[in-house]
């Protein structure tokens, strides 16, 4: 699944790592997540197994008086944006790295070449449509939001679930001492304990006596994760833009961890401590069949849908006089519809089975879509 590469450090000739320490197996334990292939009785399957990998190689790692740390610039961490958006065409990009806000002015050549380098991925990307840029949220623990640059507005934020889907942390039942970072510009989060994933061949990168690694953890692990439910869905729709992305992602995360998803947004409800929730492949994949484009949804449409869970009965709250409810199936089927009937729409839901569906309102400002759990 590998395509030709490229190293923005300049020291090797393939994007590949040069492997001097056993962190530099970082980024091939980041590729095994997202595309290791499936069905051939060898190792791990990624999560989007027959998508491509092209391998950019943006940082390295020093020896700085006995503790290996990774290095780089901002030059190096532009030019690895630029490369891959611009010359390679690439459809997305997992960057399981960033700084936390006391690091950020020792970058060498500051923020801003870098911030330019993704805005013009995110703009020109992909004939337009933007380059998906996934980020990890930072494994600081810290509440005041994720590690620069992930917590840009065009970037994606990803934070990290613990085997018992709830937000890692130093108290949670993995009974390990970290936690990732959360709160304000965190999109959602992804599996990122012990996760099983592709090394470095022979002895080097974490593992001395496997081609693989089985304890791959942090918001490292969670970042492609979600990238690689992002590559199922534009393998399904080239047409997405990034924001459609992100928006699709978002819509059908689970909301688990039973954290109060308190905060409503265009694209649902979300949590200080999850974002949207915990992503889910086969959702957002089953969803992106029935989506339609953002630039024929208005996200600004103020709406309300409650409750959420629901058993029986869903009341739809809008300002909008006029307009249409449809109901969708994760198979992507009309399974119900009705007409706007004053501020709060009574949608009568018995009928349906349990289970997750898609509801699309429809007013004379646009469209507007969010998702529905029933519970009977």
């Amino acid at each position: 699944n590998l395509l030709p590469g490229h190293d923005a450090v300049g020291d090797s000739t393939d994007g590949y790592p040069t492997p001097n320490f056993q962190e530099d197996g970082h980024g091939t334990c980041c590729a095994g997540i997202i595309g290791a292939i499936k069905d051939n009785s060898i190792g791990i399957a990624g999560v989007a197994p027959s998508c491509k990998l092209i391998p950019v190689r943006s940082f390295y790692y020093t020896n700085n008086g006995g503790n290996i740390l990774p290095f780089s610039t901002a030059a190096i961490f532009a030019d690895a944006i630029g490369w891959a958006w611009n010359d390679a065409e690439a459809d997305l990009m997992s960057q399981s790295w960033g700084l936390p806000q006391n690091l950020i002015v020792l970058l060498p050549g500051g923020v801003q070449p870098v911030e330019d380098a993704m805005l013009q991925a995110y703009q020109n990307g992909r004939g337009g449509k933007g380059c998906a840029m996934f980020f990890s949220s930072g494994n600081e623990g810290g509440s005041a939001g994720p590690i620069w640059p992930g917590k840009l507005d065009i970037a994606i934020a990803v934070n990290a679930t613990s085997m018992c889907d709830e937000r890692k942390n130093e108290n949670d039942c993995s009974n390990e001492s970290w936690g990732g970072d959360y709160g304000p510009g965190l999109d959602f989060s992804a599996p990122g304990v012990r996760v099983p994933t592709t090394d470095m061949r022979g002895n080097k990168g974490f593992s001395t006596t496997s081609d693989y690694y089985m304890l791959f953890n942090g918001t490292s692990a969670a970042c492609p994760n979600a990238a690689g439910v992002g590559a199922l869905v534009l393998s399904l729709r080239g047409d997405l833009s990034a924001e459609d992305l992100r928006n699709v992602i978002a819509q059908t995360a689970d909301k688990v961890g039973g954290y109060a998803y308190d905060s409503t947004y265009s694209n649902g409800t979300w949590s200080h401590e999850l974002g949207f929730g915990r992503v889910n492949a086969y959702s957002a994949v089953q969803f992106a069949t029935i989506y339609s484009s953002i630039g024929n949804v208005n996200t600004n449409i103020e709406w309300n849908m409650y409750p959420n869970p629901a058993h029986n009965i869903v009341t739809i709250q809008t300002a909008a006089t006029a307009g249409q409810v449809k109901v969708y199936n994760m198979a992507g089927q009309q399974v119900l519809a009705t007409q706007l009937v004053g501020s709060h729409t009574r949608l009568d839901v018995s009928l349906l089975q349990s289970g997750v569906y898609m509801v699309e309102l429809a007013t004379n400002e646009g469209k507007a879509v969010r998702k529905l759990s029933l519970a009977k």
